[in-house]
This record gives structure tokens, C-alpha cells and sequence, in this order.
């Protein structure tokens, strides 16, 4: 992915872990959902086709009742810019914003700090005034890796350490990356998050520049000890 320091890197990251729902989440959700999506698709689909057959079409009635009097051309344009506008909506819903904020996960480092996201949607941020330090863990270095092999990690992975308390809310994209294990130097706390990215990620050089550029003296060299 592109980006040059001093101006923002961004890689691709790894799902965090998911938090599973509740039985009352999934028993109350579960039905909302489906009474919402149904909603949300029938409003267009019978404005557009009162709009385009009138009363002709089976099920569909106006102020005469079910003798099913003529549709007004005024009632029928009405329908029509409602549906329209209706279904317009559902475009830009599904067709930009859902994927936005469904799309992969990802890592920004920016001048502010890190932060997690998906796609371009960045959601959480950790400033650099919130980190201890940081260490950037390249693939060819898991065989010596302990998180790695301890199985608490796969690398590649950003290995970032909080100064304060760690944000423990799974729901949370650093929550749901939260490790706890030995840190990699003595002062650190062990409990951090790490955030896994993608096997395929090319630039993790860009961004250890970019952490020695927004973090001076941030970030840790060298393995990590046993």
C-alpha cells in the first residue's frame, strides 16, 4: 500500500478476535434484523410499482378501497419520488457505506498515532502520547519470536504497548487485539495489543520509518527475549 514518510502508512491488518453474541442478542437481534431488512426493501418496491402499474398490481389499494379505484397520475408521482428517492438511499447505503465500513482490516500510522480501522474507515486511535513503545515483528523473524511461538501471535504483527491501562472491551478493534504475555523490555507493561497484518504486506520497512519518524526512540529493535 502506498505512503511515504513523513506522510501516512497504512497496511493491511488481520481480524481481530470477534465477539461472540448472546443468546438475548441473537434471540432480540436476530428478528429486528430481519423485520428491518424487509422494511427497508418493500418501501421502494411497492412505491415504484404502484408508481408504475397503478392499482393493477395485486395487493395494492388507494383511497377507493378494495374496489381499487384508478391511481391518480398525482399519487402515482408520488410514488414514484418516494420510491426513487428510497431506493437511492439503499445505494449509497449498500453500495458505499456498508462496504466502507465492512471492508478488510487495516493499520494507519499517521502523525497522530495508530489507528485501526476498516478499509479507509479508521475507528479507534491510539496517540503516540498513549504509547510506551513500539515493535514492528517481520515475518522472518517468528522463529524467534515467544509470542509466536506461544501461539499468542502470527507474524507479521505491530506489537504496541500502552503507557496507561490496556482498553479490555473485546467489541473495541484494539480490545479484540489484546495480548498478555512477557514484555520485550524490561518497564513495558505485558499487557498490549498485537495487530496481526497481512502475510502479504510489502512495505513494513515504510512503516517501521514512519513509527521512527512520528515516535522517536519508540520503537524496539532487535528480537525479542525469551
Amino acid at each position: 500500500m502506498r505512503g511515504a514518510v513523513p506522510g501516512t502508512v497504512r497496511v493491511k491488518a488481520v481480524r481481530g478476535r470477534r465477539r461472540r453474541a448472546t443468546r438475548r442478542e441473537l434471540l432480540v437481534g436476530v428478528p429486528l434484523g430481519t423485520f428491518a431488512l424487509v422494511v427497508m426493501f418493500a418501501v421502494p418496491t411497492v412505491a415504484l410499482t404502484y408508481a408504475a402499474v397503478g392499482t393493477d398490481a395485486p395487493f395494492l389499494v388507494n383511497a377507493a378501497g378494495p374496489a381499487k379505484g384508478p391511481a391518480p397520475t398525482s399519487d402515482r408521482v408520488a410514488g414514484a419520488v418516494i420510491g426513487g428517492l428510497w431506493a437511492a438511499a439503499l445505494v449509497a447505503l449498500f453500495g458505499f457505506a456498508v462496504p466502507r465500513r465492512l471492508g478488510p482490516p487495516g493499520l494507519t500510522v499517521d502523525e497522530r498515532g495508530a489507528w485501526l480501522g476498516r478499509g479507509r474507515h479508521r475507528q479507534q486511535l491510539l496517540a503516540w502520547r498513549d504509547i510506551a513503545a513500539v515493535a514492528v515483528v517481520p515475518a522472518d523473524r517468528a522463529g524467534q519470536d515467544p509470542l509466536v511461538r506461544a501461539g499468542l501471535a502470527r507474524a507479521p504483527y505491530l506489537d504496541l504497548y500502552p503507557a496507561a491501562k490496556a482498553d479490555g472491551d473485546p467489541g473495541t478493534p484494539l480490545g479484540s487485539r489484546l495480548v498478555t504475555a512477557d514484555p520485550a523490555a524490561a518497564g513495558l507493561r505485558g499487557r498490549r495489543y498485537v495487530i496481526e497484518l497481512d502475510a502479504a504486506a510489502q512495505n513494513l520497512d515504510a512503516l517501521s520509518r514512519a513509527v521512527d519518524h512520528f515516535a522517536p526512540g519508540k520503537r524496539l529493535t532487535g528480537p525479542a527475549p525469551d
